[in-house]
């Protein structure tokens, strides 16, 4: 087993793990502990796992060790990983390398993946490297994915990228998605933009829209909807309607009316109604929030 003393090598850190009765364990990754070695600036730059005999050993990603280069302003703009021969590897995630860019404000602005010769490597979906653009406000307002060649590649989802923006307090009130030629396409074969209103923190409406900009219904049927909060922050009344501003035909009901357990925020009731107000169905739950027979 390695023990390494912090007097006499300062820039190395042993961590050990042991059983109830202090013997040597095995973490569920697959190592009984590891070591780290830390720069001048006290940054780790190297991490090595290792077995009971103190010898590198594989975890559950098939890396023994990974070492990191910072820059000026600490930031981690690259990381490598080795199996347990300490030779470069892919591991289970498919890439030697990564490095990123940061910009002035320290958001991350691009990840690319490389292989033991330092080329190019597509992972996942054939990605090599993902790039993003934030506001002043350090807020992602896109997303872009691109191939070994650089070139637009779209996500499995659909899009090559996607665009969010943001309301004055933050909030998050749209994401639309594009193709690798930038034309509008659906997220996951559902829905091309989706939009939340807020009220303060609140947010009061949801919404779902097509490629050509016109109101759709989502997977679960319905294209709006509005919710109303009592005095406690508790979702009230749910209101939901179709393209068209009408009852969803899927749900049966245009309403949903919630009840809580007194000084609870766990449901009691949901009553559903139709666009006349009359009850379709209610449903009642336990104070474990189980439905109560």
């Amino acid at each position: 087993m390695l023990r390494l003393s912090k007097n006499s090598m300062p820039n190395w850190r042993p961590t050990d793990y042991l059983d109830r009765k202090g013997n040597p364990a095995i973490h569920v990754a697959g190592n009984h502990g590891y070591v780290s070695k830390f720069d001048e600036k006290n940054r780790e730059i190297e991490r090595t796992w290792l077995d009971t005999d103190g010898k590198p050993v594989e975890l559950n990603d098939k890396i023994a060790r990974w070492s990191s280069e910072y820059d000026q302003r600490g930031r981690e703009i690259s990381r490598r990983f080795f199996d347990a021969s300490l030779k470069p590897a892919l591991g289970t995630g498919g890439f030697h390398r990564k490095a990123c860019t940061f910009d002035d404000a320290g958001n991350e602005t691009s990840r690319s993946f490389f292989d033991p010769e330092d080329k190019a490597v597509g992972i996942e979906f054939g990605m090599h490297r993902w790039v993003a653009k934030y506001d002043a406000h350090n807020n992602m307002l896109e997303k872009a994915f691109f191939d070994t060649d650089l070139k637009p590649i779209a996500h499995p989802e659909g899009n090559h990228r996607f665009v969010n923006a943001f309301d004055a307090a933050g909030h998050l009130i749209a994401v639309s998605y594009f193709g690798i030629r930038g034309e509008p396409v659906l997220w996951n074969g559902e829905y091309h933009k989706y939009v939340t209103q807020y009220d303060g923190d609140f947010d009061t409406s949801e919404s779902w829209f097509g490629v050509s900009g016109e109101p759709i219904n989502n997977v679960n049927g319905f294209h709006k909807m509005e919710t109303v909060y009592d005095d406690m922050g508790r979702r009230e009344l749910l209101t939901f309607s179709g393209p068209e501003g009408k009852e969803a035909a899927k749900l049966g009901f245009r309403t949903m009316k919630i009840g809580y357990h007194p000084d609870l925020f766990t449901v009691a009731t949901k009553t559903y109604a139709d666009s006349a107000g009359k009850v379709v169905d209610v449903q009642h739950f336990d104070e474990n929030g189980k439905p109560a027979q």
